[in-house]
């Protein structure tokens, strides 16, 4: 909790705007680490997609929380007037300037003029959506968490089993359930009898326990690249006829996610190379019970994430998973990562920046964790993976009306929230 307190310290020397009304327990912008080179304007779109979800929801659809960030944030309807405040400033911002008919010459003064307008103009357009931001939101300590990343991997593959493709991904199973929990987690199981009955779990269907029912929704070559795919959740299947199949989560089979890794100083991949072919390999990754089904995402273009929970394309290096308990769906995050405790050999964390809140997962557990999403494919894999850090979290949330009142944390008990609409 030291990344935190020394924030908070720093928040409370720091000046508050004279023109805005202060929120207790919230801290000033020009006190959060990175603020201004971490809310740059390409952040804006990612809000605003969160902002068109939300209008198609219920008024008082509980989109999650707790405590004041609830009270503040938990339903569509308090995000209105802020989005609408975004919405216009997407419409006005400062133009770039109009290139000539003919480019100056590298090097040139004229060049040199056209360069520096160009850099002036995106320095007033970042400031525009800053002030919007500091002028209609307040930032709201989360607490210090962990901070990893997941990516979309993209993987050669067919609609039939064949060499190499020999490995099955599954679609959901027509008995496969699932019940509302609190704050939008659900229970899965197999309805069979009027009874629910636990699924098979991944050792079980590694072995064929679902084969031959007409699931298999893909194939691909690789057993640790579908163990993989099931835990980013989502995925692209590069066909032998040049189509590409999106993929997207549809269940879980019900069953904790255990952790599987390298042991004896050989890592995961060279553990299942010498286990000696398909039972090897299953007998390994069987030890993560959990068994994630794919459904086939149609209307993506090839430059959009997958579909996150809030049921928005993912944004990369904007977009990130958390605690539904604690942070509202779609709501906007800023993300500071720490140096703390990171290993000497280990990557350094990413910049701090303004995130958005639009995706959840099964591991991403506590008030300030979050999994950012880095793209799609081998080189935003490469990153994801070098990313484990401590960070501090402040959630931003639309500002109240002077003379609102805000409750305390032991005044309201937060609704449970159901499948979104």
């Amino acid at each position: 909790m030291r990344i935190l307190g020394a924030f908070l310290a720093a928040a409370a020397a720091a000046p508050a705007r004279a023109d805005v009304v202060e929120v207790p327990g919230t801290v000033p912008f020009s006190a959060i680490p990175g603020w201004e080179a971490g809310t740059t304007l390409d952040v804006l779109q990612p809000i605003l997609a969160s902002c068109q979800r939300w209008a198609a929801m219920p008024a008082t659809y509980a989109l999650g929380g707790d405590g004041d960030i609830q009270t503040l944030g938990g339903t569509p309807a308090q995000w209105r007037t802020a989005c609408t405040a975004l919405n216009r400033v997407s419409q006005t911002l400062p133009p770039m300037p109009r290139p000539p008919r003919r480019m100056p010459r590298p090097r040139t003064a004229a060049f040199r003029a056209l360069e520096e307008a160009k850099a002036q103009a995106v320095v007033q357009r970042n400031l525009a959506l800053r002030d919007a931001l500091e002028t209609h939101f307040v930032a709201m300590p989360a607490g210090t968490g962990l901070l990893t990343a997941y990516f979309e991997p993209v993987l050669r593959g067919a609609l039939g089993p064949g060499a190499p493709f020999s490995v099955p991904l599954y679609a959901r199973p027509p008995e496969l359930v699932d019940s509302p929990l609190p704050r939008g987690r659900r229970s899965w199981g197999a309805l069979r009898d009027g009874r629910v009955e636990p699924m098979p779990d991944r050792a079980a269907i590694g072995a064929g326990a679902l084969a031959g029912r007409g699931l298999e929704i893909a194939w691909i070559a690789d057993p640790l690249d579908a163990f993989l795919l099931h835990i980013q959740g989502s995925g692209r299947i590069l066909l032998g006829n040049g189509a590409t199949m999106r993929l997207g989560y549809a269940g879980q089979n019900g069953h904790p996610f255990r952790s599987v890794s390298g042991r004896g100083g050989r890592t995961l991949r060279e553990m299942i190379s010498a286990a000696g072919g398909p039972e090897g390999a299953n007998a390994i990754l069987g030890g993560n019970p959990s068994y994630v089904f794919l459904r086939r995402v149609e209307g993506l273009r090839d430059d959009q994430g997958p579909i996150g929970a809030l049921g928005v394309p993912l944004t990369p290096d904007r977009s990130v998973a958390v605690d539904r308990e604690h942070v509202p769906l779609g709501a906007p995050v800023f993300i500071v990562p720490s140096e703390e405790g990171r290993p000497r050999n280990a990557p350094p964390p990413p910049a701090a920046r303004l995130a958005v809140a639009q995706d959840t997962g099964g591991m991403i557990r506590g008030p300030a964790r979050a999994d950012l999403f880095t793209g799609w494919g081998s080189e935003a894999g490469a990153r994801a993976m070098g990313v484990y850090h401590q960070t501090a979290m402040f959630v931003l949330l639309p500002r109240p009306a002077e003379g609102t009142l805000v409750a305390s944390r032991t005044e309201r008990t937060p609704p449970a929230a159901g499948p979104l609409p």
